[in-house]
């Protein structure tokens, strides 16, 4: 399972994480507010939706389908931490 971390200084870390078709994937909410998660091309399994997870908590986990193309999946922060400018994401191959 890969493991995520997001928090206010840093954002999401790593902010581009490899995983392969089939891995599961979870987020670890570290911050002090809840942030939710939106994709712009969902790379999961499980139907899509904003991943909301609440402070100092995790999400449920979500498995990479195994007919994702081998790609960078890109999501955005909401609302955004204090870390770098770019959006982070999966990256599946």
């Amino acid at each position: 399972m890969v493991k995520i971390q997001l928090s206010d200084n840093k954002g999401a870390v790593p902010a581009h994480q490899a995983a392969m078709q089939g891995e599961q994937i979870e987020w670890q909410n570290v911050s002090s507010i809840q942030r939710t998660l939106s994709f712009t091309v969902w790379p999961f399994r499980e139907a899509p939706q904003n991943i909301q997870i609440k402070a100092k908590s995790r999400s449920t986990q979500f498995t990479i389908d195994p007919n994702a193309t081998s790609r960078g999946y890109s999501y955005t922060i909401d609302p955004p931490p204090d870390g770098p400018p770019d959006e982070p994401s999966i990256n599946v191959g």
